[in-house]
Parts: C-alpha cells; sequence; structure tokens
C-alpha cells in the first residue's frame, strides 16, 4: 500500500506500506496531537477501483493550538485491499499549527 500526503509540508510524502506510515506519519501525529484528530466523513463517490471521501477533521494540539483541516482522500481499491492513497488538505493550515 502507498500513501502519499500532498504537498512540503514536514508531514508530507509517500509512505510505502503500514509500518512507514505509521512511523513516519501517524506517530509524530501522535506526539503533537492531544488525542488525534475526530475525522468526520461527509461525501463519498466510487466508480471502477476508486472511493473518494471528503471529511473534516477536528483536533487541538499539546500546546492547545486548535487544528482543524478538511480532507479529500483518494483509495485505490483492488480486490477489496486498498493499494493507493492520496491525501488533499490545506497545507498551508498543517505549516501553520505544526511549523515547517
Amino acid at each position: 500500500m502507498h500513501y502519499t500526503l500532498i504537498g512540503t509540508t514536514s508531514f508530507s510524502g509517500t509512505f510505502n506500506g503500514k509500518a512507514e506510515l505509521i512511523k513516519r506519519l501517524f506517530e509524530p501525529l501522535a506526539v503533537a496531537l492531544e488525542g488525534g484528530i475526530a475525522l468526520s466523513p461527509y461525501n463519498f463517490v466510487a466508480e471502477d477501483d476508486y472511493v473518494v471521501m471528503e471529511a473534516h477533521g477536528k483536533a487541538r494540539t499539546k500546546s492547545d493550538k486548535p487544528y482543524n483541516n478538511t480532507y479529500c482522500r483518494v483509495f485505490r481499491i483492488v480486490n477489496g485491499k486498498v493499494q493507493q492513497v492520496t491525501e488533499y488538505l490545506d497545507t498551508a493550515l498543517v505549516d501553520a499549527t505544526f511549523g515547517r
């Protein structure tokens, strides 16, 4: 599985496999955020091997700064398994919240 977080933020990049995704993205986010991101999906579109999800996220940093972003994730699913994810979000908000 390949997961790409667009942009040039400190979290951006392509992560190859679950272990790399956890180590390079989820663990640093867990250190920075109080309780993670509460994700609220509000729209799904599916066609062929692709599913697109739009969602709002709500979180707070450990220094009590709000981090409320909007996401669009494009999933490519083959034989019932996620093969690829591309995530689009407000990268300026990421930089403003977590620094660069």
